[in-house]
C-alpha cells in the first residue's frame, strides 16, 4: 500500500476555518432569532375557569419609560412618579426578563411570559407574536385599546389589536422624542378616551445609550419623563376619570453607569414598577417581593376579570389587589392549572430523560393535580379561602417541579454534549495515531515545530493573548454583549486588538527569532532566514488557534451547536460570535505561508536535481 503524506497544519487550519465560520455565523444568528425547538406554546390548551370572576377596575392607563433603572428613578426628582408611589405600591426588587434587551422585555410584558413561551430573545426580532397578549385578551371584551408610543417594537406586539394607534413622527431615542409622545397623548385622548390606555416614552434610554446612567443627562430625562407624566395625570384628572383608573409604570430594563445593557448584572436587569390607583391595595407600600415584568399583564386581567392564557407563566400578584377572596380563588385555580399543564408538556416534550428519571416529576405533576381538586372541591362549597391557599401552594409546587426540571434537562445535555466531545476528539486523535504507526500515512508539518522555534511561536501567542487583555483594559472593558446597542462602544476595542494582535502573530516571532539566531554565522541574508521566519509565523498561529478552539468545544459543550431551549447568556454569544468569524481572516495568512513554504521546497529540489 502506497503511503500518503498528510500535512496535518494544512488539514487543521481547513477544518477550524470551516467549524468557526459555520457557529460564528450562526451565533450572530441567535442574537436574532433564536429557534427553540422545545417551545411547548403550540401544545397547551385553553384553561376555563371555575367561576365567573369580578372585575374591580375597567380602566388601566399604563406609563413605559424605556430604560429607566430603579434607584435613578429615586434619586431624580420627579413628584408625579412619588405621587404615584405614595398612592399605590412599588415594587424595589423588580426585574425584567433576561436577556435584558427591551423586545425581549416588550413581549414579555404584551404576554404575561417568558422567552420559553414567546420566542423573543434579542432586539432583532421583528415578527408579530403568536400567542395572546393583554390586548388580544381584551378584544371582544367592550374595552377600548390606544397605543401611543413611536412606531417600534410595541407596533409588532399590542398594535394590531390596538383601536386606537398614534405614532408620531419623531426621531426613536431622540431626546425629544418624549415631549413629541405627550404632546400627542394630550391631543387623542380627550376624543378618544380609551379603557386600557398604553403611553412609551423613550428618552431615557436614549441618555443611558449616550451618556450612561450615572450621567446628569440620564438623571434629567427621567426628571422630564415625569414632567409627561404629570401632564396626562392632569388630563385624566381634568377629564374626571383619575380616580376610576389603575395606572402602571413600567420599565423594561435598567442601564449601567456607563451605558448599556443585555446582560445579567443587577443594573441592567433592575428596573423600574409602580403601581397604584383603582383596586391596588396596600397604598404608599414599598414591597421587596421579588417581581418579574411578566406578572404585569396576568395582575391585570384578573382585576379586568378576564380568563388568563394558557402561555402564561407570570404569577398574578394577589396580595396587592383588591379582588374579593372568591374571584381570586378562581384566578388562583386557574393558574395553578396552567402551571401543571406547563409542567406536564415539558415533561412529555423531553425524549433525553429515561421514564425513570421522569417519574419524580410525573409523581409531582399528579400531586399538583390532586391539590387543584381539593381546591375545587373547597370552592364548591364555598370555602373560598381554603381554595385560594390550596391552589397557590399547588401554583408553586408546579413551578418548583418545571425549574427543577429544566435545571436536570440542562445539565444532561451538557454532560452529553461534553462526553460527544471528548469522545470524538478522542477516536479522531487515535486514528491519525494508529494510520501512522500502522505507515498508512505520513503526518508531515513543514518542520514548522522543530525545537529551536517553540519559544518564539510561544511568545508571539503569548503577547497576542497578553495585548487583546491590555487594550480591553484601556477601553474599560466597554465592549461586551452588554453594550451591543452602543457600537462606539463595541467596534474600537475589537478592531483595535485584532489588527494589534493579529501583527503580533505575525512579526513578534521573527523578532525572537533574531535575536536568538543573530550570532549564528548560518544566516547573513533574509532569504537565508525567510524559511524561519515563515515557519515561525505559522507556528505562532497554529498555538493561538488552540484557545480559541477551547471555546468553540466549550460553547458547543455548554449550548449545543445551534442553541435551542437554552438561552446562551449573551455575553457568550457576542464573544463566540467575534471570535468564531474575526480569526478566520488570520488563518488566511498560514495557509498562504504554507503554500509559499510548498513552492520553495519544490524549487529546492529542482535546484538539487
Amino acid at each position: 500500500m502506497q503511503k500518503r503524506k498528510v500535512n496535518l497544519l494544512l488539514v487543521w487550519f481547513v477544518v477550524i476555518i470551516t467549524l468557526q465560520l459555520s457557529f460564528g455565523i450562526r451565533a450572530l444568528t441567535t442574537q436574532f432569532d433564536l429557534n427553540n425547538k422545545h417551545n411547548i406554546a403550540s401544545e397547551l390548551e385553553v384553561v376555563p375557569q371555575i367561576g365567573t370572576p369580578a372585575a374591580i377596575t375597567d380602566q388601566v392607563l399604563i406609563f413605559f419609560v424605556d430604560g429607566m433603572r430603579y434607584d435613578k428613578m429615586l434619586e431624580a426628582n420627579t413628584p408625579n412618579m412619588d405621587s404615584l408611589m405614595a398612592n399605590g405600591t412599588t415594587f424595589s426588587n423588580y426585574q425584567v426578563i433576561l436577556p435584558s434587551y427591551s423586545r425581549v422585555n416588550y413581549a414579555a410584558f404584551s404576554t404575561g411570559s417568558s422567552t420559553n413561551m414567546t420566542n423573543v430573545f434579542a432586539n432583532g426580532y421583528d415578527d408579530e407574536l403568536e400567542i395572546p397578549t393583554l390586548y388580544s385578551l381584551i378584544t371582544g371584551n367592550d374595552l377600548n385599546k390606544s397605543l401611543i408610543t413611536d412606531e417600534g417594537g410595541w407596533a409588532k406586539f399590542l398594535g394590531k389589536d390596538s383601536d386606537v394607534v398614534v405614532y408620531p413622527d419623531t426621531v426613536s431615542h431622540s431626546f425629544q422624542e418624549g415631549l413629541v409622545v405627550k404632546e400627542a397623548a394630550l391631543a387623542t385622548i380627550p376624543g378618544n378616551f380609551s379603557n386600557i390606555q398604553f403611553i412609551g416614552f423613550d428618552d431615557v434610554d436614549a441618555a443611558g445609550h449616550d451618556f450612561g446612567a450615572a450621567s446628569s443627562t440620564y438623571i434629567q430625562m427621567i426628571e422630564n419623563t415625569d414632567s409627561y407624566i404629570g401632564e396626562i395625570l392632569d388630563l385624566y384628572n381634568s377629564l374626571g376619570q383619575l380616580n376610576n383608573t389603575t395606572i402602571v409604570l413600567f420599565s423594561d430594563h435598567g442601564h449601567e453607569d456607563i451605558g448599556g445593557h443585555g446582560g445579567e448584572t443587577s443594573a441592567q436587569i433592575h428596573g423600574s414598577f409602580i403601581f397604584a390607583g383603582k383596586g391596588v391595595s396596600n397604598k404608599g407600600l414599598m414591597s421587596d417581593k421579588l417581581t418579574k415584568i411578566n406578572s404585569i399583564t396576568p395582575t391585570l386581567l384578573t382585576m379586568l376579570g378576564i380568563s388568563l392564557a394558557p402561555t402564561m407563566n407570570g404569577p398574578v400578584l394577589f396580595d396587592f389587589i383588591d379582588s374579593t377572596i372568591q374571584t381570586k380563588a378562581i384566578y388562583a385555580i386557574q393558574q395553578a392549572e396552567i402551571m401543571n399543564q406547563q409542567l406536564e408538556a415539558t415533561i412529555n416534550e423531553f425524549g433525553i430523560m429515561s421514564n425513570k428519571a421522569k417519574l419524580p416529576y410525573i409523581t409531582g405533576a399528579e400531586l399538583v393535580t390532586d391539590n387543584i381538586t381539593l381546591a375545587k372541591g373547597n370552592y364548591s362549597i364555598t370555602q373560598y379561602i381554603s381554595s385560594y391557599n390550596l391552589a397557590q401552594e399547588a401554583e408553586e409546587s408546579a413551578r418548583l417541579y418545571l425549574s427543577l426540571l429544566l435545571k436536570q434537562l440542562k445539565s444532561i445535555s451538557e454532560l452529553l454534549r461534553t462526553l460527544l466531545i471528548i469522545g470524538i476528539v478522542t477516536l479522531v486523535s487515535a486514528t491519525i495515531f494508529y494510520l501512522n504507526r500502522r505507515r498508512i500515512i505520513e503526518v508531515a508539518h513543514q518542520e514548522v515545530f522543530s525545537k529551536d522555534q517553540l519559544i518564539p511561536q510561544l511568545l508571539g501567542m503569548l503577547s497576542a493573548i497578553s495585548i487583546c487583555i491590555i487594550i480591553s483594559a484601556i477601553f474599560g472593558f466597554k465592549f461586551a454583549a452588554t453594550s451591543f446597542n452602543s457600537t462606539n462602544q463595541t467596534v474600537p476595542p475589537i478592531l483595535t486588538s485584532f489588527f494589534v494582535s493579529g501583527a503580533l502573530l505575525v512579526f513578534l516571532p521573527w523578532l525572537a527569532i533574531y535575536l536568538l539566531k543573530s550570532k549564528s554565522s548560518e544566516f547573513t541574508t533574509f532569504k537565508e532566514w525567510k524559511k524561519l521566519f515563515i515557519k515561525s509565523s505559522i507556528g505562532s498561529m497554529f498555538f493561538i488557534s488552540l484557545p480559541i478552539f477551547g471555546y468553540i468545544l466549550y460553547y458547543i459543550a455548554q449550548f449545543g451547536p445551534w442553541p435551542s431551549w437554552i438561552i446562551p447568556p449573551l455575553a457568550d454569544t457576542y464573544a463566540f460570535w467575534i471570535i468564531g468569524i474575526m480569526p478566520c481572516i488570520l488563518y488566511i495568512i498560514p495557509l498562504i505561508l504554507m503554500l509559499i513554504l510548498w513552492r520553495s521546497g519544490k524549487k529546492d529540489k529542482a535546484a538539487i536535481g
